[in-house]
């Protein structure tokens, strides 16, 4: 599979590159989301790659050397210091191998694989760096948890050494999507003088609230995350042979680097539940409280106070939605938002070509385009026609919106063979009554979901199957057929009554769109681990979403016969549901391609509660404006 996965994807950089507008500078000025022609040029036509050891953190305890890229512009083989020109670099530091070598020589550098949007930035006049963190690939060093505090010092000291060499302007910004886009946030962080702007796409905000979701563990996602990077860093996978810098021919420095990475702590062995269930456990590897230390959303105000520019760059369908919008909406640096279509590896290589190459000339080359003077957010409404695609707004999320309450009601819908086929409505229920179900854990959402693409290389499988099978496991509650569109933006929010005859358990729910032949599309989801159900006032802005501190103080077995409240968000959304469509909520208690659960004998019986007093329910975010 990896072998065709890289052959597929260098034939995809040929193929997009083909179809790039060579020219942004012919013809009129115009800058605007998605258009940028009249301000810059491009005026290289090729690249040459060169690779060499940098050492970081000099002179302390935590020295080392790490394996560095740099790809720099050529016009007719000429590279662009020859010509006498100085090149502002943008550079992205990479944890899954910045280049893979190949026993015919062939080199498949990361903007190949992940960026190639980049490849043609270069003719524009960028410098591309690509730099293995330590502990990875061909850089030395060992890596003790994710984002740490010495990779964003190395951070610091690669910046200021890319802005020190004789060809560099002296202006530097950053790249990359998924660990490399919150890398950026960790360096802007640490405020590199030479740093001026980051561009982190698919980015975590909060490692707690990624991980536990709302204290339901992410078990599979973590799981693969972790089989993955353990499997690169010790250069174990054949198809993908990390690459030597250019100083170590016989390869005998790449050997000792990954000797060394034999003592990395993984991902799984520092944030799993062994070690940090809680959002204030003490990681027994590190002595830190990671949920903490490791999170932007604990560096908020060092990242505001350096003043590095930013621009946020989202998906509707990513793990890392919420994390984007709640990015943006602590930041007061100068910024932008954009959220687009679907899911984490799935790359817009025109759009992102543009985007970027309007962002580092306004702030790496000082070129006045305009940028900031437009609306700060743009984001995609799924479903919406295409030349509405893309709207614009001043603040998120946008106004004008009401929160629709639709109450979980008695059935029938009559449109799927569920546990209990029960209504979505506009009342709630009456008299007091609730809904019986005993946990089936063979429910799954996926393969694929929005979790495991996340943990795939790009190119992999995307798109969740029907959700009906999934629905006849669960509890529905179904609107009746929608007189008009319904145009929701936002984060649903679900309020449930529930009891169980075990003291905890998960509860996941699907808000869905059900067409006019019956298929159950998956719009989004949320879940909630009921001990940790307890609510507290957040740290940080989530745009009036409900916030779970998850303390291990604040964990509280569920009342026996008693109904408890289970108040949790799901992740954001921006979808119309159209006319004569259905809009559904699925409730299970177990996801085998998310939550795994080896499952309990005999299962847990579970009642969920509708009533004027316990008013189980969906809170839709809904725009009453029409598309502009």
């Amino acid at each position: 599979m990896r072998k065709r996965f890289i052959i597929s994807s260098t034939i995809l950089v040929a193929i997009v590159l083909w179809f790039i507008p060579t020219s942004f500078a012919e013809g009129e000025h115009v800058s605007r989301f998605g258009e940028y022609s009249g301000y810059s040029a491009p005026i290289y036509n090729g690249y040459e790659r060169v690779s060499q050891y940098v050492t970081v953190q000099e002179g302390t305890a935590h020295e080392t050397r790490l394996a560095v890229d740099l790809l720099m512009p050529t016009l007719d083989g000429r590279r662009f210091s020859d010509l006498g020109h100085k090149l502002p670099v943008i550079w992205a530091h990479v944890p899954y191998h910045r280049a893979n070598k190949f026993p015919n020589g062939f080199v498949l550098n990361w903007l190949m694989m992940s960026e190639p949007w980049a490849l043609e930035l270069m003719n524009y006049g960028y410098v591309v760096a690509l730099v293995d963190i330590r502990g990875t690939g061909a850089s030395y060093g060992v890596k003790n948890t994710m984002w740490s505090e010495n990779e964003s010092k190395d951070a610091y000291d690669i910046t200021e050494w890319l802005a020190a060499q004789d060809w560099s302007t002296g202006k530097v910004g950053m790249f990359g999507y998924s660990y490399l886009g919150t890398d950026q946030y960790f360096t802007a962080a640490e405020a590199p003088p030479s740093l001026k702007c980051i561009f982190p796409r698919q980015a975590n905000f909060d490692t707690y609230d990624f991980f536990y979701q709302n204290g339901a563990f992410l078990a599979n996602s973590l799981g693969a995350w972790d089989m993955l990077t353990t499997l690169l860093d010790l250069n174990l996978i054949p198809d993908l042979p990390t690459a030597p810098v250019d100083e170590d021919p016989d390869g005998s420095l790449l050997a000792a680097a990954i000797a060394e990475h034999s003592a990395n702590i993984n991902p799984l062995e520092t944030f799993g539940p062994s070690s940090s269930p809680y959002r204030d456990s003490v990681d027994p590897h590190t002595g830190e409280q990671l949920h903490y230390t490791r999170s932007v959303s604990s560096h908020i105000d060092e990242i505001n106070q350096s003043g590095v520019a930013i621009y946020h760059w989202g998906k509707w369908l990513d793990h890392w939605t919420r994390d984007t919008l709640y990015a943006y909406a602590n930041m007061t640096v100068p910024q932008k938002l954009a959220m687009t279509p679907g899911f984490h590896h799935q790359i817009d290589v025109p759009l992102l070509l543009v985007e970027h190459l309007r962002w580092y000339d306004y702030w790496l080359k000082g070129i006045d385009n305009g940028i900031m003077n437009e609306a700060p957010i743009h984001y995609a409404v799924i479903n919406a026609p295409e030349e509405q695609k893309f709207q614009s707004a001043r603040v998120w999320p946008p106004l004008v919106s009401i929160k629709t309450r639709l109450f979980f009601n008695k059935g029938t819908s009559g449109t799927v063979n569920s546990v209990n086929d029960g209504r979505l409505t506009l009342v709630p229920s009456f008299p007091q009554a609730s809904d019986e179900y005993t946990v089936d854990y063979t429910a799954t959402s996926g393969p694929p979901t929005r979790w495991s693409t996340a943990a795939e290389p790009p190119g992999s499988p995307v798109g969740y199957p029907d959700m009906t099978p999934n629905d006849e496991k669960g509890l529905t509650y179904t609107t009746d057929a929608l007189p008009d569109d319904v145009q929701a933006v936002g984060t649903p929010v679900i309020k449930m009554w529930v009891t169980s005859t075990y003291p905890d358990g998960n509860f996941i729910a699907y808000l869905e769109d059900i067409d006019e032949a019956g298929f159950s599309n998956y719009v989004t989801e949320g879940a909630i681990k009921a001990s940790d159900r307890a609510l507290s006032d957040a740290p940080f802005d989530t745009l009036g979403a409900p916030w779970h501190r998850g303390y291990a103080e604040d964990q509280q077995n569920l009342p026996s016969g008693e109904p408890a409240e289970l108040v949790f968000d799901m992740l954001p959304v921006s979808y119309i549901f159209q006319k004569g469509h259905h809009i559904r909520i699925t409730v299970v208690g177990a996801d085998q391609s998310t939550y795994p659960d080896a499952g309990l004998n005999p299962a847990p019986v579970v009642h969920v509660y509708r009533d004027l007093q316990k008013r189980s329910r969906l809170e839709l975010p809904v725009k009453v404006t029409p598309l502009r």
